[in-house]
């Protein structure tokens, strides 16, 4: 999986997404579409890593009722995904 492949776990969220209370509730229906939603966000990127992915496309694939979640995965993605990919990457090194 992606998710996995970049330093995500697949099927839940990270201490640095719980930190930033990416949903209201930790546990609840909420989280696992979030979960969902973010690892198709980072499999779209994945896709094509040389392309920016804008928040209007990937609204353009998920279903308008998750919009928030939409812009929670994204924003935190966009504010923390390369630093936490980063980390991941020179953990797995040493």
């Amino acid at each position: 999986m992606v998710a996995h492949s970049v330093g995500f776990p697949v099927d839940s969220l990270t201490e640095e997404e719980i930190e930033s209370s990416v949903v209201s509730t930790v546990g609840a229906t909420e989280q696992a579409n979030y979960i969902v939603i973010r690892n198709h966000i980072l499999g779209r990127w994945r896709d094509n890593v040389n392309a920016y992915l804008s928040k209007e496309q990937v609204m353009s694939s998920i279903p308008i009722k998750n919009k928030s979640l939409v812009s929670s995965a994204y924003n935190f993605l966009l504010t923390h995904g390369f630093e936490f990919v980063i980390k991941h990457t020179l953990l797995s090194i040493c």
